[in-house]
Formats: structure tokens, C-alpha cells, sequence
């Protein structure tokens, strides 16, 4: 029987400990594997210098009473890796079997379950209806990463913009003079703010999301709560945009001409909202 799921253990060096302990079964000391990784560093595979205590579920590392302990901020990792292999044989023996060695083959195949549970658990999946190759679900996570980062650098393009939008304004409430310089400096933008309002209005004249079609990148469609989504996805059918991630919210246009900026806009974009009499 086979009652306990890890296969994996992992310590942090704190330059005393030299004997670190494991609960998960272990059939044969040679299938114990010892990581150690550095700060920030990968996990690297070792074949020596240490000794595993079966009995005492233990391994003593680093086995040399000579050698410094695992120094603080790194990491020693265990790990039950059996071969890929069967090598249980049941002879028959007039229609008997030993029990004990049925369950230990039972058991082995568990385990080797078990370790390529705890690979898969490391790893990116899709969703279970997506037909995605791994090469383009790759391809997907590169994209998708580096557009959350161009969001978070326009967000706080906007969010420094705004905070000199307000000096500015209390600026011009105590200086006459910086009020009439606001001023003329704002006609001579206005042309270009209202173009930036009329993209933004622009959002919101797409077509209705439509569950029987099949969107794909760039694809916009407006939702009954009222925002605009784009399709950051390929072949992406049936799925609801405000509860899909393979949609995002692109603009919201409040009443009183309120934009919202939450979903990455611009400079352009606050202004536009500016223009029209509403806040941002």
C-alpha cells in the first residue's frame, strides 16, 4: 500500500544542519536524487558527497565532517526518481501468487506516477479544450508577458501624467499668468485631444460578442456590461470575454465622458476624456 503522495523534499540551508530528513517511501537508496541550487540560481544534480539513511529516513549531507554545512539562502532538495522500468516478475506457481510481491509492483507503478505528477505540476498547461501545439502555447506565454509588461509601463506613463495634470491645475488656480499659459497651450492641443477622444469613442462602435462565431487577434466585440474586449487569442469560440483570459478589456467610457484607465490607455486616451468635460 501506498498512502502518501510526495515523492520531493526541500530544506533551506541555514549553515549548521548537515542531516536532512524525507517522508515519502524509499525502495532503494539509489533511487534518491540531491539537488543543491545557490541564490537565485538552478537546481544542480550532485552524485557524491552525501549518504542516505534509509532506516532513519535521512540524508546526511554534505557527508564530509570537513566540508561546510549548506550556507543560508541555499537549498538542498530530495527527490525519489525510479527508473522508467518494470522489473517485477510473477512466475506462476500452480495458480499462486505472493502477495508481497504483487503490491510492491503496484506500488512502484504509483511512485513513477507520482514523479511525473510532481513534473507535470512544474509545468504550463493549456486548458482542457484548447488544441494549442506546445510550440504556439509557448508562443502564446512570450506574448502575453511581454504585453502585460508594455501595460503596467503605460499605466504608469498615465499615472504620472495625471499627478502633473494636478500640479498643473493648482498651479494655474494661484498664478494667473500660468493659467493663461495652460490655456493657450491646451488650443493648440486641442486638435490632437479630440482626435484622441474620437479613437477612444471609436471602441465602443464594434459589433456585439456573438457566441457562434470564431474570433481571433485582433478581433473587438462590446459585451452587455458595457466595456470592449479584444480577442488575444486564435480560433477562441463560445467563450464569454468578461470570464475568458483569452479576451482582455481595452477601454470603458463612464458617463460625464469619465475614462477609466484600468485597462492600460494612454496619454492620448486621458486627455481625449479630459477634453470633453469628464475626469481620469
Amino acid at each position: 500500500m501506498l498512502d502518501f503522495e510526495s515523492c520531493k523534499k526541500v530544506h533551506a540551508g541555514n549553515g549548521l544542519t548537515r542531516e536532512w530528513s524525507y517522508d515519502f517511501p524509499l525502495p532503494d537508496v539509489s533511487y534518491m536524487k540531491v539537488y543543491v541550487s545557490g541564490p537565485g540560481g538552478t537546481p544542480e544534480l550532485i552524485s557524491s558527497g552525501y549518504r542516505v539513511d534509509a532506516e532513519a529516513r535521512r540524508v546526511v549531507y554534505p557527508a564530509s565532517a570537513d566540508a561546510d554545512a549548506l550556507p543560508a539562502g541555499w537549498t538542498l532538495t530530495l527527490m525519489r526518481e525510479l527508473p522508467l522500468l518494470q522489473p517485477v516478475k510473477l512466475l506462476n506457481q500452480q495458480g499462486r501468487f505472493f502477495a508481497d510481491d504483487t503490491e510492491k509492483g503496484l506500488d512502484r507503478g504509483v511512485m513513477m506516477i507520482q514523479q511525473l505528477a510532481e513534473v507535470a505540476g512544474r509545468a504550463i498547461t493549456a486548458p482542457v479544450d484548447d488544441s494549442l501545439s506546445a510550440e504556439e502555447l509557448a508562443a502564446q506565454v512570450v506574448e502575453n508577458h511581454e504585453r502585460y509588461e508594455e501595460i503596467a509601463q503605460k499605466h504608469g506613463e498615465t499615472l504620472s501624467a495625471r499627478d502633473a495634470a494636478q500640479l498643473s491645475a493648482s498651479s494655474a488656480v494661484s498664478s494667473a499668468d500660468a493659467a493663461l499659459a495652460a490655456k493657450a497651450s491646451a488650443e493648440m492641443s486641442a486638435e490632437a485631444a479630440e482626435a484622441a477622444r474620437d479613437a477612444v469613442l471609436s471602441a465602443s462602435s464594434v459589433p456585439p460578442w456573438d457566441a457562434s462565431t470564431v474570433y481571433g487577434y485582433p478581433d473587438t466585440v462590446c459585451c452587455v456590461d458595457g466595456h470592449t474586449y479584444r480577442c488575444i487569442g486564435t480560433d477562441v469560440s463560445g467563450a464569454y470575454p468578461p470570464e475568458s483570459d483569452m479576451w482582455v478589456r481595452v477601454t470603458v467610457i463612464q458617463q460625464a465622458g469619465t475614462y477609466d484607465m484600468e485597462s492600460g490607455g494612454t496619454f492620448g486616451d486621458a486627455a481625449a476624456a479630459f477634453v470633453s468635460g469628464g475626469s481620469f
